[in-house]
């Protein structure tokens, strides 16, 4: 019998958790149940995957694949013979999670909250689908556990939207979902026979977005004013996620393995880089040569870098909303959001290269790929690439004259699986992050480089975080180079269960016992997860969740 078949390991979950902040303030006995984590336990750095976003990283998390495996590199993709833009819909029965795969040996497995995984995929257990999911029956697994989240006050997305007028407020309503969120949680941990328990909190990253600055004295919008106000806030939030890990911790012991992950890090965001008007200034993007009185007035307000996000600035969020609610239609077409759409402005018979997505993408308009592509594969697309890769090394802040130094990641490098020619050509990480482009194809502002744009002072970190306490964990190990796709191997490992075949992470062995991995060895499984079929998104759930990304940003 293997002795490992009765291990159970909790999965802890937080969304752009970053030892920066989780490490020092543990330390100065802010936070004890993290810092017991720590102290007994093994702890560093885990690669996200690129691009450095959520829905990317949660999936290669849960399937230990490289994105080019599973095919989700954003919250959005260029559909199929076209340059119209959709929101990803994972589709967890076409990838081999980790979770089915423990269900298929037999063990129990309970999910709560994990961005990415609607719909919930039938599992020996349950499964709560996590943030950009539709609030409905169809969000749980079985069924009949929405009823009971529902009872508790439970929500998967925020209901509310952060607004400098309404910090307080919105600060104060995420610490209350929290709660209910833990709370239910934390239920079911008690309640429900497990192997395998995993829960994962959204916020952390959300309020490292907005108030950064005010903890931030080096941050260019840092006021003293502000942070009197806010300076505690991402703390406060932390301090209230490690009460409900010490009650966690509580529950399951010594004998379980405690692992708290995140799927990227978090720091200071200074600039947005427009990489459409960058590319156009290069050369590489033509829009359409349009003469009429519209495209004039678009790009006057573009020139003057007027748009909705500094109208809003300029008159408050009160006053602008009243004009909205007074003149809708007039503020819709008059006034446009920073990520206006350019699809229908490009010239696509001149463009040899575009950007839309998280992060940092360009993507290369390949004759027979692109719907009218025109550059040639071979040699003319290795031409443009260089290109690209050599002016971007140029680019610096026209302020300080500062160069951003941009690392630039070519698909072939970080990709590979049946998905890998979906994703972009380029992936290029500004200044660690600090400057991002995390916008759709836009053309508003008349700079390549700009402060943000939408009150966000805050953004993700390639290296987020991983934390490992149990009876094989060897205490004060660090992980070399781990990265996301590592966890799922290491954890069923940890359970005793062989490791599917097509996963690309490997076991961390380096965090544990050294005479553990010697009398345990590695057992590869001589088949991958098999798919099943489940229901999906309704044409209803899409477009809501469409209207829900354009709010933020990701769809023009």
């Amino acid at each position: 019998m293997n002795t490992l078949d009765k291990s159970r390991v909790l999965v802890i979950g937080l969304d752009g958790g970053t030892l920066d902040l989780i490490g020092p303030w543990g330390r100065q006995g802010h936070l004890p149940a993290f810092a017991h984590l720590i102290n007994k336990g093994a702890s560093g750095p885990l690669r996200s995957t690129i691009p450095t976003i959520s829905p990317a990283a949660w999936t290669s998390f849960m399937t230990g694949k490289n994105p080019g495996k599973h095919g989700v590199f954003d919250f959005i993709r260029r559909r199929p013979d076209s340059y119209q833009l959709e929101y990803v819909q994972t589709d967890l029965s076409s990838m081999g999670t980790m979770f089915r795969w423990l269900s298929q040996q037999g063990r129990r497995v309970g999910v709560i909250g994990v961005p990415m995984t609607y719909p919930p995929e039938p599992i020996n257990g349950f499964m709560v689908a996590g943030s950009w999911a539709p609030e409905n029956e169809c969000c749980a697994y079985p069924s009949e556990l929405a009823q009971f989240l529902w009872e508790q006050g439970y929500t998967i997305n925020n209901a509310m939207a952060y607004t400098p007028d309404t910090a307080r407020a919105f600060a104060q309503y995420v610490e209350e979902v929290t709660e209910v969120r833990a709370s239910v949680a934390l239920e079911l941990l008690r309640r429900e026979p497990w192997d395998l328990f995993m829960a994962a909190f959204r916020d952390v990253d959300t309020l490292q977005a907005f108030y950064w600055h005010d903890m931030d004295p080096a941050h260019p919008f840092h006021t003293p004013e502000r942070a009197e106000r806010f300076g505690d806030v991402i703390l406060d939030h932390h301090r209230q996620l490690d009460r409900f890990v010490s009650q966690m911790l509580d529950e399951v012991g010594d004998d379980a393995t405690v692992v708290v992950m995140s799927d990227h890090g978090g720091g200071p965001l200074y600039h947005e880089i427009f990489i459409n008007n960058w590319l156009l200034e290069k050369r590489l993007l033509a829009l359409k040569r349009r003469s009429d009185v519209g495209d004039l007035y678009r790009k006057t307000l573009r020139r003057l870098g007027i748009n909705r996000s500094t109208v809003i600035k300029l008159l408050g969020w009160p006053l602008a909303n009243r004009l909205k609610r007074i003149f809708p239609s007039w503020v819709e077409h008059m006034v446009p959001w920073p990520h206006t759409g350019l699809i229908d402005q490009i010239d696509w018979s001149r463009t040899k290269a575009y950007s839309f997505g998280s992060i940092g993408q360009i993507y290369i308009n390949v004759r027979g790929r692109e719907p009218q592509g025109i550059v040639e594969p071979g040699q003319e697309y290795e031409e443009v690439v260089a290109h690209i890769v050599e002016e971007l090394g140029k680019l610096a802040d026209p302020e300080t004259g500062t160069p951003i130094s941009p690392r630039v990641f070519r698909r072939e490098e970080i990709y590979w699986g049946p998905y890998a020619d979906k994703g972009p050509d380029l992936n290029v990480v500004f200044g660690n992050m600090s400057c991002i482009s995390h916008i759709t194809l836009d053309a508003v502002q008349d700079r390549v480089l700009a402060p943000p744009a939408d009150y966000e002072t805050g953004t993700h970190r390639m290296d987020g975080m991983v934390v490992m306490r149990g009876p094989h964990v060897q205490r004060g190990a660090v992980p070399q180079s781990a990265q996301i796709i590592d966890l799922a191997p290491t954890i069923l490992y940890l359970m005793g269960e062989p490791i599917p075949t097509d996963m690309d992470g490997r076991v961390l062995t380096e965090m544990l016992i050294p005479d553990f991995v010697s009398a345990h060895p590695i057992r590869w499984a001589d088949r991958d997860v098999p798919g099943i079929s489940i229901s999906g998104w309704t044409l209803e759930e899409e477009a809501r969740m469409v209207q829900h990304l354009k709010g933020l940003g990701y769809l023009g």
